[in-house]
């Protein structure tokens, strides 16, 4: 297993801060595109894919799983059902919810 210096250890960590103190606007990008997400689903579904990466990346499990149940959702076309919109109103909470524990 590789070792990473003290540097790349402080930029992974100042990173991540970074990452967390936009989860926020992340939480209204979604909830904006849900709101506006009609018949094209094709932006929606892109920023749930970019965040189930990100979320991944940087160690958020649980926002990684829920955006990447709902991605495969999306594709899967369950996007009208109520326990969709519940699972991204869920999501949107984790979000929220992940930026405010990291401000604590």
């Amino acid at each position: 297993m590789v070792e990473l210096s003290q540097n790349a250890l402080a930029l992974l960590r100042e990173q991540r801060r970074r990452y967390l103190a936009r989860l926020p606007e992340r939480a209204l990008e979604l909830e904006r595109l849900w709101q506006t997400v009609g018949t094209d689903r094709a932006e929606f579904l892109d920023a749930v894919h970019r965040l189930a990466g990100s979320a991944g990346l940087h160690g958020l499990d649980r926002i990684q799983r829920a955006a990447a149940e709902l991605e495969a959702g999306l594709k899967a076309d369950l996007g009208s059902s109520e326990s969709f919109r519940a699972d991204v109103e869920a999501l949107i909470a984790r979000l929220r919810e992940a930026a405010r524990a990291e401000e604590s």
